[in-house]
């Protein structure tokens, strides 16, 4: 019963929420929660990754091979702390840093504030302190930020609505487009 209504709110979200601008001094268009979930899944990606090769290690110095990766985690609670602080860690630095992580990154998308600017250090904290609430439930992760995010005017999760964040597409100086045809030279 509740897979079916997670799986029709996400496909709601990412089928239904088109690019929106936004009126502002500057003119945005807002992330989509399409776009925002699949940069979600690279991050998830690179982190667990992270956390498969420290944990990893982690077991192989303990002595606890080749189950390592999973017995880390049951055998020694601080390694999920470590993984945890890793998680926090990558998302606040790569946005208060770069205003996006190399998720973000990929799909041409950053983190700022409503201002336009990137996010200083607190609203990068806030807003990754409170992807605990955004990944609730965790069975469903990120169910509260997606509904939360697909019913906001600005496509805001909870983190972003507290922090005073968006995420937007990222507009380049220069386009890329194909090369125009020798149409003079094609019969030849």
């Amino acid at each position: 019963m509740f897979g079916w209504a997670f799986s029709n709110v996400r496909l709601a979200a990412m089928n239904s929420k088109t690019n929106a601008t936004v009126s502002k001094p500057h003119d945005v268009t807002l992330a989509t929660v399409g776009r925002r979930a699949i940069a979600l899944t690279i991050d998830t990606g690179l982190v667990v990754g992270y956390a498969i090769m420290l944990t990893g290690l982690t077991g192989y110095l303990s002595g606890y091979t080749p189950f390592g990766v999973a017995g880390a985690f049951v055998r020694r609670p601080s390694v999920f702390l470590i993984v945890i602080a890793s998680w926090f860690l990558y998302f606040f630095l790569s946005e208060w840093l770069a205003g996006q992580t190399l998720g973000k990154l990929c799909c041409g998308i950053h983190v700022q504030t409503r201002a336009g600017e990137r996010p200083g250090f607190w609203a990068a904290a806030w807003r990754n302190l409170f992807r605990v609430v955004d990944a609730f439930p965790f069975v469903w992760p990120y169910l509260v930020g997606t509904i939360v995010a697909y019913n906001s005017k600005h496509v805001s999760r909870v983190g972003d609505m507290v922090a005073r964040t968006e995420v937007v597409v990222k507009h380049s100086a220069f386009t890329l487009e194909p090369a125009p045809r020798d149409t003079a030279n094609a019969g030849s």
